[in-house]
């Protein structure tokens, strides 16, 4: 391959000409300018390739993309080489000195290639045969062929005239020759040189070191020891030492070490190095040179430098302390002392010295010089004369800055001490029963204590020897068993013979006392115990006092009750020791109405009394109470608080307790006022009840007493009340005045009844709406017992033509009202009609329907039952019609009323009483 077809494939690739000349079809004079581009850059790479031009920037200097015209990525077929015969990379150089090198690209697989070769300062370059300099970088003028798979060019590069670094770089490509780039198919391999430095060095500055290391070799701790080193200079310029100092420091030193000191061509200087080790070790350090030598390695020198601490080291297995623990005193125990070298440098000792009383060197140590590793022994001796304790102090002295401890000695003088008491009473113990009794005494010395030779002195033979000791450990206590049975209730004794090795206390006597003893029972109660009176269901119980007026323990072996029942034993003693007393107690609990007789039987081991007996008596008696099965508060006003009493009796001869009472209700309407805990034998008691109604309407609740009644301990009192109140109720609920000539008065009556069950108060009376009407006065506050009636008398005085209205209010003291409806018209004055008839209070009429047609309906309302006679007229106050004279009850009554035939128009109604009752109502006819 050759670089001829690069630039097509390059503009074709990344501005895409097959789609360019797509679209650009319809646009001939574009696509010939285009094409007119195209063909100019194609000639313009065609000569730079041919001859090697244009193709500046693609070694490594730059880019690492190569010639990225044939393959994207560097091949390993093509290798790429410089090379001259004045050396390899790195060259050192003269200033302004021309080399020759070569450059060979070499691909087995290729025919030819090409080269580009740079410098990173830019210039020396001097093309040779087959390349040519452009823009200060060589490329081949032509491909050149391969032969033997290489080819090769040369070229001169000339040094820069001052001391400095360069380096040289070629790229080469490896093609087949077929005047294609492979169209991407990478046919074509190229690949980079490795980098060639050039290091151009100016007049030689040089130093040489007499060695690379110094070894100042093993010295004891604390002393010193020096070393010297030629340092030369053997360039041809003076050299400058611009420092020269230990990289550590300690322990190590050098001298000199003033800065930027001058050494000229060829004369030379001795540092010297010391060692002075502080502790015992290896150490090392560097000694650095720093110079301004023209060559990097010499720049920065440093020579190695070791060197080993030694000294001996005190040490023993033993560590600091010597301890010889308790010895009886009067004897001596030996312990060695071992001690060694474990350093590296010899141990110089003095002789041991000793202090503190009781301990002494027995011998050692052998040798005074240890050297490393060896070991020696001291032989301490303690001997304590006395019981105390002792310490004392072994001190070594060494040389050489070597530090021996000190060791502490210690050890106790031992010595066994009895303490024991010259009596000893072992106690008491039933006669012909064996005590097993002790003498207890302590070692309170600091050493074993021996005993023997144990025997008793007595004058009869009621006490022996049991076990005894031989031995006890100092602060530990011993014990000597001796046995004790007695014949009789006395006391007796006996003398304890043994020996000792306690020095102070050889020989110990000690006087053992015993007694024996027997227990004598005592009953406190002879006579016959009254247990009471108790309640059937319930108990008592008392205590019998048993004593033991003996001087041994008493056993109770058994407290007999019979019978049973209803008499129980609860408890009894087992055991009462001597002197003391206990008691057992015993329950009485009837199962039935009488008196019942038992008796207590108590058997104990007293020889002389084996048992006592004692009468009982009891007494069952039972209580009975009685209480009423209802309470009935009756009527009772709403929210009014009404208080009764309950009478409880107990029948029965003894008390009963109530343990509790409990109300139960579905409205908390009763409630529990003073109540009681018990009722005496044959005695009554009160417990008082609350209710207090909440509304109108029946309560129940009841009362449950829980008692300790055997028989029936459950009571319960059934309750009941209801509340009651008042009501208001006008008699009739509405007055009609009918018609009324204006100017005129008319009087009716009404009644306000009390409906309910409670007496209420009226506070005042009101009236609404027309002027025209008015009340009679009546005098307030008005109460109205229940089922009773206030009447009123009320006035229709129309002024004015027209149905009027009205209301009279009853105003309760809650003020909440109770209406009158009030109705009248005011109508001229009809000739004929006589309007001026006062109707009785309470009566009235109502007529519907209203318009009616063929028949209408009068409602009477009255406060009693009468004939009456029902008329009428029209609006002319001509009677039309007559009604036969008909009954009306108390209260409400309906007539009929026929108007079929009667023309459409206003017409009056009046019904009529035997005592001038007069109600009047008008009637509209429509057909």
């Amino acid at each position: 391959m050759d670089f001829i077809k690069f630039p097509y494939q390059k503009l074709s690739t990344h501005l895409g000409l097959p789609t360019i000349f797509r679209r650009l079809r319809a646009g001939s004079i574009l696509i010939v300018a285009m094409l007119a581009i195209i063909g100019a850059y194609a000639i313009v790479d065609i000569n730079a390739h041919s001859n090697g031009l244009s193709i500046n920037n693609l070694t490594d200097k730059y880019t690492n993309t190569g010639c990225y015209c044939h393959c994207t990525s560097s091949s390993t077929n093509t290798t790429v080489t410089l090379s001259t015969s004045s050396g390899s990379s790195p060259l050192t150089a003269s200033p302004s000195t021309s080399y020759t090198f070569t450059v060979t690209v070499a691909n087995s697989s290729e025919s030819d290639g090409g080269v580009e070769v740079a410098s990173y300062s830019g210039s020396g370059l001097a093309a040779g045969t087959g390349l040519q300099l452009v823009n200060g970088e060589l490329t081949h003028s032509t491909p050149k062929s391969f032969t033997g798979g290489s080819c090769s060019w040369t070229f001169t590069y000339t040094s820069g005239s001052t001391a400095g670094y360069d380096t040289l770089y070629a790229t080469g490509n490896a093609v087949n020759g077929d005047g294609s780039n492979g169209l991407g198919g990478c046919s074509d391999e190229w690949n980079n040189s490795s980098k060639f430095i050039i290091h151009v060095v100016a007049p030689s500055k040089r130093i040489a070191l007499g060695r690379t290391s110094v070894a100042l070799g093993s010295l004891r701790v604390g002393h010193r020891k020096a070393d010297s080193l030629l340092v030369s200079s053997t360039g041809d310029a003076a050299i400058t030492i611009n420092s020269s100092s230990l990289k550590s420091g300690a322990p190590f030193s050098n001298s000199p070490t003033s800065t930027n000191r001058s050494l000229s061509n060829g004369s030379t200087e001795m540092d010297s190095l010391a060692f002075a080790p502080t502790a015992r070790g290896t150490f090392s350090d560097s000694l650095i040179f720093s110079t301004n030598s023209d060559t990097v390695p010499q720049q920065r020198l440093a020579v190695y430098v070791s060197g080993q601490g030694v000294q001996a080291i005190f040490t023993s297995p033993n560590g600091t302390t010597l301890a010889f623990g308790n010895l009886r005193t009067g004897r001596t125990r030996l312990m060695p002392f071992v001690y060694e070298n474990t350093g590296d440098d010899t141990l110089f000792l003095q002789t041991p010295a000793i202090s503190g009383a009781g301990f002494s060197i027995a011998s050692g140590p052998s040798n005074l010089t240890l050297v490393p590793n060896q070991s020696d022994t001291v032989m301490v001796a303690f001997a304590p004369t006395s019981k105390q304790t002792y310490s004392g102090t072994l001190s070594f002295s060494a040389s050489n800055g070597v530090t021996a401890p000190s060791v502490s000695l210690s050890g106790a003088g031992t010595l066994p001490q009895i303490q024991i008491s010259t009596t000893a009473s072992l106690g008491s113990s039933h006669v012909n029963q064996q005590l097993l009794g002790t003498i207890q005494f302590h070692n309170t010395g600091n050493d074993t204590l021996h005993l023997s030779n144990f025997a008793l002195t007595q004058p009869g033979a009621k006490f022996s020897l049991g076990n005894f000791p031989t031995s006890v450990l100092p602060g530990a206590a011993g014990t000597i068993q001796i046995n004790y049975l007695p014949n009789l209730e006395r006391q007796d004794s006996a003398t304890l013979h043994f020996v000792t090795d306690d020095p102070t206390d050889s020989s110990v006597t000690v006087l053992v006392t015993a007694s024996g003893a027997l227990p004598h029972m005592a009953v406190a109660d002879h006579d016959t115990v009254n247990m009471g009176d108790v309640k059937l269901g319930d108990s008592t119980t008392r205590d019998f006092t048993i004593e033991n007026t003996g001087t041994d323990i008493l056993t109770v072996t058994n407290v007999a009750v019979s019978p049973t029942p209803p008499f129980y034993r609860v408890s009894a003693p087992q055991f009462i020791a001597a002197g003391n007393s206990n008691a057992a107690n015993i329950l009485f609990a009837p199962i039935s109405l009488g008196t019942f007789y038992g008796t207590v039987i108590v058997s104990g081991d007293d020889p002389n009394v084996p048992s006592d007996t004692i009468d009982i008596i009891g007494t069952g008696i039972n209580s009975a109470l009685s209480v009423p099965a209802n309470l009935d508060f009756g009527a009772v006003p709403v929210g009014t608080p009404v208080t009764k009493t309950v009478t409880l009796t107990n029948s029965g001869t003894a008390s009963v307790k109530i343990i509790s009472y409990k109300l139960t209700q579905s409205t908390n309407v009763f409630s529990k006022g003073d109540t009681v805990a018990s009722v005496a034998g044959s005695g009554t008691a009160t417990i008082s009840i609350h209710f207090t109604p909440a509304s109108a309407t029946s309560y129940t609740g009841t009362l449950t007493l829980t008692t300790d009644d055997a028989s029936t301990p459950i009571r319960t009192i059934n309750l009941a009340g209801s509340g009651v109140s008042g009501q208001l109720a006008w008699v009739p609920s509405t007055l009609d005045f009918s018609n009324v000539d204006t100017g005129k008065s008319r009087t009716m009556h009404a009644s306000l009844r009390n409906t309910g069950g409670a007496a209420i108060t009226v506070s005042s009376f009101t009236i609404t709406g027309s002027s025209a009407y008015s009340h009679s006065a009546v005098t307030t506050p008005a109460i109205i017992a229940a089922g009773d009636s206030l009447p009123v008398d009320i006035t229709f005085s129309p002024t004015a033509l027209g149905s009027q209205g009205g209301m009279l209010n009853a105003v309760k003291s809650d003020q909440s009202l109770a209406p009158l409806i009030l109705t009248g018209t005011g109508v001229p004055v009809l000739s004929g009609v006589d309007r001026t008839t006062a109707s009785t209070s309470g009566f009235g009429i109502i007529l519907s329907p209203n318009p009616a047609k063929d028949a209408a309906t009068i409602y009477v309302h009255s406060l009693r039952s009468m004939p009456v006679e029902v008329r009428l007229f029209d609006a002319s106050g001509r009677e039309v019609s007559q009604v036969q004279p008909a009954m009306i009850s108390d209260g409400a009554s309906q007539l009929n009323l026929i108007t079929n035939g009667l023309p459409s128009g206003s017409y009056f109604v009046r019904v009529s009483g035997p005592d001038g009752e007069v109600a009047e109502g008008k009637l509209i006819i429509a057909r």
